[in-house]
């Protein structure tokens, strides 16, 4: 079971989330290759996917694909097949898991996306997590005016904090519930 590689190829008909295994060789290698619908990914793909936790029992985490459909795919770990497809709100990109080797959340972000469907450079935008049993939506935050989002442990206790920028502001919420613990005005030493 040890470890394994994620890899994403950009192909003809889009990109492709490849899971490798680094202690074999050759196409043996290769124990799986997921490829959404054509012309489905941006063409920085940061962050869309990743490991979620072991859901099926059977020591291998799945992982969690984001594309720009919009959707989340739920890839069974071991094998790439698709255990669930939910939908996300327009522009959409995985940020993180929630709580690392836990497999019952990913946060998201969203900006309003423009005519060629790529997320606009800074707008009105969205951040929230999804759960990954039932795809409902636990908890979502209007950001006005937002220009970047992201999500990582900041603190050490293993969940996720969501941070997002505006114009005026920095802030970090805590990803369990989208509630801000903290903000500064943007451009602040502090």
């Amino acid at each position: 079971r040890g470890n394994v590689v994620l890899a994403a190829t950009e192909e003809t008909d889009g990109l492709v989330v490849t899971c490798l295994d680094p202690a074999r060789e050759g196409e043996r290698a290769v124990l799986w290759r997921f490829a959404g619908p054509p012309r489905n990914w941006p063409r920085t793909c940061a962050a869309r996917f990743f490991p979620v936790g072991d859901r099926t029992g059977d020591g291998v985490a799945e992982v969690a694909v984001g594309e720009r459909g919009p959707s989340l795919w739920l890839l069974d770990g071991a094998t790439g097949e698709r255990m669930a497809n939910w939908p996300l709100p327009v522009a959409s990109f995985l940020l993180a898991p929630l709580e690392e080797g836990k497999p019952e959340a990913v946060l998201f972000a969203c900006r309003p996306a423009g005519e060629d469907g790529v997320p606009a450079a800074s707008g009105d935008g969205v951040v929230g997590a999804l759960r990954l049993a039932d795809g409902a939506v636990v908890w979502r935050q209007e950001v006005p005016g937002m220009i970047e989002a992201g999500a990582s442990d900041l603190d050490g206790d293993g969940v996720s904090e969501v941070r997002w920028r505006t114009a005026e502001a920095v802030v970090v919420a805590d990803g369990r519930d989208g509630k801000p613990r903290w903000s500064r005005p943007a451009g602040s030493a502090s």
